[in-house]
C-alpha cells in the first residue's frame, strides 16, 4: 500500500545519545529511543509506534555526546535517525517495517516559527510526510 497524505498529524519522539567505547576510543551514538506518529487522516494503519535503532555517528570517533553543541545535534537530527516500527493492534494483521525522521528545531523554545520534520514509513506500510510543525515544539536538549 503506497499513502501520500497531508492531514493533521500528531507525533512524539526522543532519541538520546550516549558515549560508547569502540577500540578504546569514545564515539558518540544514538540509543533507546521511542517514535510516535499518528496521520489522522489515515488512522489506524498510518497510527505507528517505533524504537530507534542504535547509530554511531559517522566521523566523530574520539567524541563524546558531551562535546556535541546543539547545532552538531541539530544538524544530526536533520539529517535523520531511524529504526523499526508497528503499527497499533486495530490493524490485523500487523504490520512492521522501518521508518527515518528528520527534524529541524527552530531555535525558539516556544514558538512555531522554523521547527520541521519528515516522516518516511517503508515496509508493511509506505508513506512520507514532511512539513513545517503547525502546533506544539521540537526542542533539541
Amino acid at each position: 500500500m503506497d499513502l501520500v497524505l497531508g492531514d493533521k498529524a500528531t507525533f512524539a519522539f526522543s532519541a538520546r545519545c550516549r558515549t560508547t567505547w569502540l577500540d578504546g576510543v569514545p564515539t558518540a551514538s544514538f540509543y533507546d529511543g521511542q517514535f510516535e506518529f499518528d496521520d489522522h487522516a489515515a488512522n489506524p494503519l498510518v497510527r505507528v509506534h517505533g524504537n530507534v535503532n542504535p547509530f554511531e555517528f559517522g566521523g566523530v570517533a574520539g567524541q563524546t555526546c558531551k562535546q556535541f553543541t546543539k547545532t552538531e545535534l541539530s544538524f544530526l537530527l536533520e539529517s535523520g535517525f531511524g529504526g523499526t516500527y508497528r503499527t497499533q493492534p486495530q490493524v490485523v494483521p500487523s504490520l512492521q517495517g522501518e521508518f527515518v525522521v528528520g527534524v529541524t528545531d527552530g531555535g525558539n523554545p516556544s514558538s512555531l516559527d522554523g521547527d520541521f520534520i519528515c516522516v518516511l514509513l517503508a515496509g508493511g506500510v509506505v508513506y512520507d510526510n514532511c512539513g513545517d510543525v503547525q502546533g506544539g515544539n521540537i526542542t533539541i536538549q
